[in-house]
């Protein structure tokens, strides 16, 4: 009798939801304002209570943990990599969620939705628009991204593709390895995908490795929105306008444990068309209209 009260309680009475997130600056903040609004109208919807907490860069443990234990909160979502790295060192023992973090699926404990998109949404876009490609080239921190290497090499067999894994533990290695690719590569059957930016890709490396791709009519597509504009054929990144309904969809349907980090499956899109263009002996020209983003045109 007990259990079954507690199951109904649980069930059927409105439950309280604790939202960490981050105090940063335009133009993310109006990013995350995107986020927790989403999430903000799921749980209205069902209706809880949604209680915010900004997180500074000077925020600590101790930070989160007074919030947690003033909302008496039944669920816990945090957003960004402030608001959840420092969640990870306390082992809360609620329900938690998060999003808009890069963080490995799965991580034990955490659901939610990682801001690392789906390998096999990514295979999708290269098939459409450079349907010749055959292989692909990735260069990666072992430690930051090796358990995507498995996600990634799933997706490639999926797709009927190649995937090369160079792995690199410093910024030296990993201009080698981008530049051996780009050199002995062929550029009507191989491409290059970058993953991340400020590691190994920055600001004094990209446009090297940018225009080396350009004078070797070789595809080269992101993870990262900055990366298009810059040059890259594409990328796929996170929609803030969705995240947050499909996390509060998430922190609202939770019973007794969150489920299962997954990746994201549901991005955003970007084009370059001068570099489509150029590169139109190997990119399907008339396959680019369903972007959602629309970059390099004249």
């Amino acid at each position: 009798m007990a259990a079954a009260l507690s199951t109904r309680t649980w069930a059927d009475t409105p439950r309280r939801y604790a939202l960490l997130y981050p105090d940063i600056p335009e133009p993310e903040r109006g990013v995350f304002r995107l986020i927790r609004e989403g999430i903000a109208a799921s749980i209205a919807k069902n209706h809880g209570t949604l209680l915010e907490h900004a997180l500074s860069p000077a925020s600590t443990t101790t930070t989160v943990a007074d919030i947690l234990t003033g909302s008496t909160a039944d669920v816990l979502i945090t957003l960004g990599r402030i608001a959840t790295s420092l969640t990870q060192q306390l082992h809360p023992q609620l329900p938690w969620i998060t999003g808009a973090t890069e963080i490995a699926v799965p991580t034990p404990g955490i659901g939610g939705i990682s801001l690392v998109v789906s390998p096999d949404r990514v295979m999708d876009t290269l098939r459409e628009v450079a349907p010749g490609i055959r292989r692909i080239s990735v260069v990666l921190s072992p430690q930051r991204f090796g358990w995507l290497r498995p996600h990634m090499e799933r997706a490639a067999r999926s797709h009927s593709l190649q995937l090369a894994v160079y792995e690199a533990d410093s910024i030296s290695q990993a201009a080698s390895h981008y530049l051996n690719i780009l050199r002995y590569g062929n550029p009507q059957t191989d491409a290059l995908w970058i993953l991340e930016q400020g590691q190994y890709v920055t600001p004094d490396t990209l446009p090297r490795l940018i225009e080396d791709a350009w004078a070797n009519n070789f595809v080269v597509f992101s993870n990262v929105l900055a990366h298009v504009s810059e040059g890259s054929l594409f990328a796929l990144y996170m929609n803030p306008a969705t995240l947050g309904s499909r996390l509060g969809t998430i922190a609202a349907d939770i019973r007794d444990r969150a489920p299962p980090l997954i990746l994201d499956q549901a991005p955003l899109r970007a084009i370059n068309l001068r570099t489509a263009r150029h590169l139109a002996t190997v990119v399907d020209t008339g396959r680019l209209k369903g972007f959602d983003l629309t970059l390099g045109e004249d």
